[in-house]
């Protein structure tokens, strides 16, 4: 069975190649990645990461679907939207580099599917 889900990862991962950061990754980074990463699919309205108190727990990279990020801060909010995530992009970033609170909230604007790694293997 982990057979199986390494090799559907990997096959996925292989399909990001051609997107950064993916694309200037070395082989061994990929293996690493593909070692770690969960599958994981999300239907259309389901929440994928809401902020909370504690700090951002998953990195997460957007196989197929899109997603919906709405910052939750006052002073983050502007006329400007906020972009709508697809494949090849990854998110909480900010928050997992500075090892903090996520801010904004994503979700799943259709069925999605994501590859997500824990945050202490994202460090």
């Amino acid at each position: 069975m982990a057979t199986l889900r390494l090799s559907a990862v990997s096959n996925e991962l292989q399909a990001l190649r051609h997107r950064p950061p993916f694309d200037t990754m070395e082989e061994p980074a990929l293996e690493f990645l593909a070692s770690r990463l969960l599958p994981a699919s999300y239907e259309a309205g389901k929440d994928i990461v809401v902020p909370d108190r504690s700090v951002a727990r998953r990195f997460h990279i957007v196989v197929s679907g899109r997603v919906d990020t709405t910052p939750t801060r006052p002073y983050e909010l502007s006329d400007e939207p906020y972009p709508t995530l697809g494949p090849g992009e990854c998110f909480p970033i900010g928050a997992l580099l500075i090892g903090g609170h996520v801010t904004s909230e994503y979700r799943a604007m259709e069925r999605t599917h994501c590859l997500e790694l824990d945050g202490a293997d994202f460090h």
